[in-house]
């Protein structure tokens, strides 16, 4: 009788740009020659999933990170012949062994099963269909590939661990992981060479010039990478030799709530602001107060 293993097959799209891009991952059993098999040819055992993964900062680094279990699911496994079987039963359900804490969307793919080895497939609308990938271990740090792993367990016991089976190497697009802040793109016939933002948040610090902003549909973005959770941020300006509080230990947590500005950036720049045709007036200047202050939670692509 065969040993067990498990594979992946991989899901691609390709974007606009002729990047490939993995947006999903599809489960594969498969009995191998060596080794001896745990299941009786008929018997249904107990089966367990179990996937883990690990960051990595470039692909193949050969990380001496250990893969991380973060989600599995469980049905029943027997053999027909030499071909295993796994069969979803009704209480089946994929449980997050790590739930995600992080703000916005968590990365994810989409699991698919294949049908020579599955039985009682969900349909596509369900739970079990969506892995949600683990929170990055380190938000300073910008991770570019997760290999995911998935582990074998009947009866509670293990059969095929991580490093056994097949492992999923997903390259991962950069993620605006921090405080995003925007001002109008017009400010920049008013702002002075060398205008830098200064975003504290504990011992976190993001320096980033004006001139680093990205432009977008009339608006100049900034990211703080790794300014992100409810602790207490603080935000200055710096350019001419002067250093402005623009405010001071404010949650930047929740998009909802803006940050209280104890002076705004229109107003250090005594910025005119078109009032009737013709004429500027600086006491209309846009209050910063009204700028858009999130942190990413945009559903993220891989």
């Amino acid at each position: 009788m065969p040993g067990l293993r498990v594979a992946f097959g991989i899901d691609e799209r390709v974007e606009e740009t002729g990047v490939r891009r993995i947006v999903g991952a599809q489960l594969i059993f498969a009995a191998l020659g060596s080794g001896a098999a745990p299941v009786a040819a008929l018997d249904k055992k107990a089966c367990t999933l179990r996937f883990g993964g690990r960051y990595l900062e470039r692909a193949r680094e050969g990380s001496a990170e250990a893969f991380e279990p973060f989600a599995e699911f469980s049905g029943l496994l027997t053999f027909v012949g030499t071909r295993p079987e796994f069969s979803f039963v009704p209480t089946t359900t994929l449980t997050q062994l790590k739930p995600n804490t992080l703000p916005g969307q968590p990365r994810s793919l989409q699991l698919d099963f294949d049908a020579a080895t599955f039985r009682a497939i969900p349909d596509t609308a369900s739970e079990l269909r969506t892995l949600n990938l683990p929170d990055v271990p380190d938000a300073k740090k910008e991770f570019r590939h997760f290999e995911l792993g998935v582990a074998l367990l009947l009866e509670g016991d293990p059969v095929a661990d991580f490093d056994t089976n097949a492992v999923l190497d997903v390259p991962l697009t950069p993620v605006p992981a921090g405080l995003v802040l925007e001002w109008p793109a017009d400010l920049d016939a008013f702002v002075p060479a060398g205008l830098t933002f200064i975003a504290k948040q504990a011992d976190i610090e993001r320096q980033v010039r004006w001139t680093q902003g990205f432009v977008t549909e009339g608006r100049r973005q900034f990211l703080f990478r790794g300014i992100a959770g409810a602790g207490a941020v603080d935000l200055t300006v710096a350019f001419q030799g002067r250093r402005v509080a623009l405010w001071e230990a404010q949650d930047v947590s929740d998009p909802a709530t803006p940050p209280a500005w104890k002076t705004t950036l229109e107003a250090e720049l005594g910025r005119p602001t078109p009032g009737e045709p013709g004429e500027f007036q600086n006491q209309r200047a846009m209050p910063s107060n009204e700028i858009a202050s999130r942190t990413s939670e945009a559903v993220l692509p891989l």
